[in-house]
């Protein structure tokens, strides 16, 4: 089992069970005690866990947060446009010529498109919005992650979704979100199955 597929489980194991033991993991994944240390060290890093004594925790902050309702994809695309405006284009400032990133679900993240359009990049989504939205004069390449369409939030999700966005390696990763905590910077999604992804794409990027 590769590495990012090591994580991958990991954090599935996390969010079923809430604690993982180093000696099950090596058992289980059939993998030699410091690569699984590795891979925690990594995710904890990620911010996705915390260490603890012969195992991990999932981190609260990487906890499925569920609450309230979330608007459909086409019932909120025009809800606050100008600062979705400015939050494309300042986090486009941060994506790199030539890199692969992963760009999440919902309608904030397809503001960074008309800025891509030029810099040659690679995109990894599950999100369908997105490969509606994308600009005539986008020269890079696009990959849609498989899975089960979600109609309300127009995007593929499940275990196909979270097996594929397992498989890359991301130079950064373009994360959406429902909500802040502002007090504890915890990041607060509304749907266990659509946040189960973005958790993914989180362990397998750069930044």
């Amino acid at each position: 089992m590769i590495e990012q597929q090591r994580k991958t489980e990991i954090m599935s194991r996390l969010r079923r069970e809430g604690f993982v033991s180093v000696a099950d993991l090596m058992s289980q994944l059939q993998a030699s005690r410091s690569s699984i240390m590795r891979d925690l060290i990594d995710l904890e890093k990620s911010g996705l866990l915390e260490r603890t004594r012969g195992g991990a925790a999932l981190k609260s902050s990487a906890a499925v947060l569920t609450f309230g309702t979330e608007l459909p994809t086409q019932e909120k695309k025009d809800i606050h446009a100008k600062q979705k405006q400015r939050i494309g284009a300042i986090a486009a400032r941060k994506i790199r010529p030539h890199s692969t990133i992963y760009l999440d679900s919902g309608t904030t993240t397809a503001y960074l498109l008309p800025h891509l359009s030029d810099k040659h990049v690679t995109i990894i989504s599950p999100s369908m919005y997105i490969l509606r939205h994308l600009p005539v004069e986008f020269n890079g390449n696009i990959y849609i992650l498989g899975g089960a369409y979600n109609r309300k939030y127009d995007m593929n999700f499940g275990s196909v979704t979270n097996r594929e966005a397992g498989e890359y390696r991301y130079d950064a990763a373009v994360i959406s979100a429902s909500a802040i905590q502002r007090e504890t910077e915890e990041v607060m999604g509304a749907d266990p199955d659509v946040t189960a992804i973005k958790q993914i794409a989180m362990a397998g990027a750069g930044k």
